[in-house]
């Protein structure tokens, strides 16, 4: 049971290097819990389907409702499941599996009530959209864009409930956009540079938000305008694969291997080194209100003042952090855990 008391980029010039292999699947997933804003976090191995579903880590996690228990999760890149029970460790409902698919990327619409999208690839050169307007159960599978199939895809954000974007899996594919919650894409030029890029993220306000995309090899590229297709590189002073990216108006951070942590406070114009006090690999970040969680490779780090300093809130050499919701003051955080 689970209880809730309380200019240019320089990366033109060195070689393109792949992405981080998925997550070995001989491990158990894991669901850490806060109710602290992420002070302390407690541990719940999740029961998926049947015994071998179980034994898969959790790549992926959200809610597409309003009602924060109704969490959805991606299982072993491969499927999604619903929690089947209030405030449960039991998801028994599996909702979403794409046949011979990979699934990378799982995103709530904002400012709907009960919709969201998983991407994802099918083999290594085609990829998927999948939407749903009813809280996961039902899904509208897209395998094109206006323009033809789309390729593999590796990460999706949304500025509001209409417009968004995915960067694709491999540099030189298209990027798309969407303009009306994600029935139709449309295919744009690709970010530039030869790195995989990992994760992107919309800044601003309602009046004037814009993309940024990070990647490996200490890669940052932004658009400036809205509506504008011309991705300008950033430096960003590190040579680091950059794994995670997120926003609160003009402040952002992104964080990378090794422990690397950078801020930015004008919208990604510039951006700062932080001492993250890790050395591992961190994967994502998320603000929400007045505190930020980062997670990684066994570690889960915290931030109450906009990431300027960070503490270590969880140190765990066996488990392995992929993604996480906030919803104040308690959050999720999903991974692995080796046996």
């Amino acid at each position: 049971m689970l209880s809730f008391t309380g200019s240019s980029c320089v990366d033109a010039e060195v070689s393109s290097t792949a992405p981080d292999p998925p997550p070995a699947s001989n491990v158990s997933g894991i669901l850490l819990a806060t109710n602290n804003s992420g002070e302390f976090w407690t541990r719940n191995y999740i029961m998926i389907g049947s015994t071998s579903d179980s034994r898969r880590s959790i790549t992926g996690v959200t809610s597409f409702s309003s009602n924060h228990d109704s969490l959805c999760i991606i299982s072993g890149e491969k499927n999604v499941w619903k929690r089947s029970g209030f405030l449960s460790n039991r998801w028994g409902v599996e909702v979403y599996s794409p046949l011979n698919g990979l699934l990378t990327d799982i995103e709530k619409i904002p400012s709907t009530i009960d919709a969201g999208i998983v991407i994802g690839q099918f083999g290594t050169s085609s990829g998927h959209v999948a939407l749903t307007t009813d809280d996961g159960y039902n899904w509208v599978v897209n395998e094109h864009s206006t323009t033809g199939l789309f390729s593999g895809l590796r990460a999706i954000d949304f500025d509001n409930s209409l417009r968004g974007m995915i960067i694709p899996e491999l540099p030189e594919d298209s990027t798309y956009k969407t303009f009306d919650g994600g029935y139709t894409w449309i295919a744009s030029p690709p970010v530039p540079g030869i790195n995989y890029k990992n994760d992107i993220c919309y800044y601003g306000s309602n009046n004037g938000t814009h993309p940024v995309v990070c990647g490996n090899l200490g890669s940052i590229y932004r658009i400036n305008f809205p509506f504008d297709t011309n991705w300008v590189g950033t430096s960003s002073g590190t040579q680091e694969h950059l794994n995670g990216i997120d926003f609160s108006g003009l402040v952002g951070i992104i964080v990378g291997d090794r422990g690397t942590i950078l801020r930015t406070d004008n919208g990604g114009e510039s951006w700062s080194a932080i001492q993250s006090g890790v050395t591992k690999n961190l994967k994502k970040v998320k603000f929400h209100l007045n505190f930020l969680i980062a997670v990684g490779d066994n570690v889960i780090l915290r931030s109450t003042d906009y990431g300027i300093t960070w503490v270590t809130a969880r140190n765990e050499s066996k488990e392995f952090y992929y993604d996480l919701y906030l919803f104040q003051p308690y959050g999720i955080v999903v991974g692995g855990i080796l046996d």
